[in-house]
């Protein structure tokens, strides 16, 4: 009995209980419903039969094949010579039809059709003994399997890839069949991926079961788009990866205590290096395979591939702020610490809705001689694309345009615009316009925007995906 409670818990009727089986395993109530119908049919058939004063004298095995046989087959019915056994037999066997033969290929087809919407949808086990397995999904992984697309058949690691991510299971292979299926037909040398995704969340034990992560050679964890925290549901997945490899188990969900041969190696993208940092520094013990980990930071090393692309000499404009710019400015700092006088300074660029974040990297400890001049907030593209024309004549070798994550559209979007008013800006066959070519670097996101400002020879593009698929592919050769 419950506390202040007049009704006693432990009392459950069968009609209780019926109900509840019914809510909770519909296809075992179908199948208990179908018995139970088919019975009482076959229990009447066997009662009629032995009643007919046809079938005086028959056993009751007789009976019981009899009654069977009208049930499964209205063609026996020709054996009743009388008028009133043939009216009887042909309603039960009409009855037998419905319930039993209906009834059957009603259960078989809904049976089957859960199982196609499963396939569908991604939820079915998979079992194979050697994979490359994608806990997540965003354009790196896309990238990345563009890369195996270009690899030769020596590795059955990087043919067949299995991916298992929040989205729908179906609709996301659809999706990245699609593109590679483009991929492949534009560019030559290349060779079609085995691919299964799965739904299902990557830090949850059970969608790790579905995928049978104990048999993948490869795991790659990356960065969902949708997270509002990704480095967090990074952790979350990892810390869930490693949790699973190093619990030994004996139980029918198929662990088994015997370690497996070979090595798997985890390779994780992070957005900050913090949490690179603390992946690499956790140690996998007690596993039942050797595992490698690998955990780099998207900002880190996307800041330090931009850094590079700036040339070491002359000052820089930054124009715009995104989680990367932090990660810029304290590559190039390292860079004046590292090289000779003189020292390179740098002008950040910014929108109003930026300003506060601007300042505070104005203001870093860190960063206090790098500085030029204090920042510059503009308000509008054309202000900006004036002070830009401003900048290029001025004292600044390189200007640096980020995306913008403040724009009320895509950063990208907000670039290739910026660049179209810069070339109408600039004058034609100028100085000014020479030292642009090679002195304005945008970054972007999509190839075909970068084709096309770098079809009119005005500045440079860095894409960020094809940089950090290189960058995760150089780790893929050193594991």
């Amino acid at each position: 009995m419950r506390k202040n409670s007049k009704i006693d818990t432990k009392i459950w009727t069968m009609h209780d209980r019926l109900y509840y089986f019914k809510e909770n395993n519909y296809k075992g109530f179908l199948l208990l419903l179908f018995v139970l119908v088919n019975l009482l049919v076959f229990i009447i058939m066997a009662v009629a039969v032995h009643l007919l004063p046809d079938n005086n004298g028959l056993t009751l095995k007789e009976i019981l094949w009899k009654s069977l046989s009208y049930m499964l087959d209205p063609g026996n019915l020709q054996e009743q010579p009388t008028a009133v056994g043939t009216i009887v037999l042909s309603l039960l066997t009409i009855m037998g039809m419905i319930f039993f033969s209906g009834g059957m290929v009603a259960f078989l087809s809904n049976i089957l059709t859960d199982y196609l919407e499963n396939l569908r949808n991604g939820d079915t086990t998979i079992h194979y003994k050697h994979f490359t397995l994608f806990l997540g999904w965003n354009e790196q992984a896309l990238g990345l399997l563009k890369t195996f697309m270009q690899k030769d058949r020596q590795s059955p690691v990087t043919d067949f890839v299995v991916i298992l991510s929040k989205r729908n299971g179906w609709e996301l292979r659809e999706n990245i069949m699609k593109q590679l299926r483009e991929y492949q037909k534009y560019h030559e040398g290349t060779h079609e991926l085995r691919l299964l995704a799965r739904s299902g969340d990557p830090a949850e034990y059970s969608s790790l079961l579905i995928v049978d992560y104990r048999n993948a050679d490869k795991v790659f964890i990356f960065l969902e788009e949708d997270d509002e925290d990704p480095d967090f549901g990074v952790e979350r997945t990892f810390f869930s990866l490693t949790r699973a490899y190093t619990i030994e188990r004996d139980r029918k969900d198929g662990f088994w205590k015997k370690p497996l041969d070979g090595t798997v190696s985890v390779v994780v993208e992070t957005m900050f290096e913090d949490t690179a940092e603390l992946i690499n520094r956790f140690q996998i013990k007690n596993s039942f395979r050797n595992i490698q980990t690998k955990a780099f930071s998207i900002a880190c090393v996307l800041g330090q591939k931009y850094a590079g692309m700036i040339p070491p000499r002359g000052n820089v404009l930054i124009c715009n702020v995104n989680e990367l710019v932090f990660y810029v400015l304290d590559a190039i700092r390292k860079r004046n610490e590292e090289g000779s006088a003189p020292k390179q300074r740098v002008l950040l660029m910014a929108r109003t809705q930026q300003e506060e974040k601007v300042n505070g990297l104005y203001e870093d400890p860190a960063l206090k001689d790098l500085w030029l001049e204090p920042p510059v907030i503009f308000k509008d593209r054309k202000e900006l694309c004036d002070r830009l024309i401003a900048g290029i004549q001025g004292d600044f070798q390189t200007l640096f345009i980020l995306t913008d994550d403040y724009a009320s559209y895509s950063g990208e979007r907000h670039n290739i615009e910026l660049w179209a008013d810069l070339a109408e800006g600039l004058p034609p066959e100028s100085e000014v316009t020479k030292k642009a070519k090679d002195g304005i670097i945008f970054e972007m996101l999509d190839e075909t925007d970068a084709q096309i400002i770098e079809g009119f020879e005005l500045g440079h593009c860095v894409i960020t995906g094809n940089l950090l698929t290189e960058h995760i592919a150089e780790i893929c050769r050193d594991m």
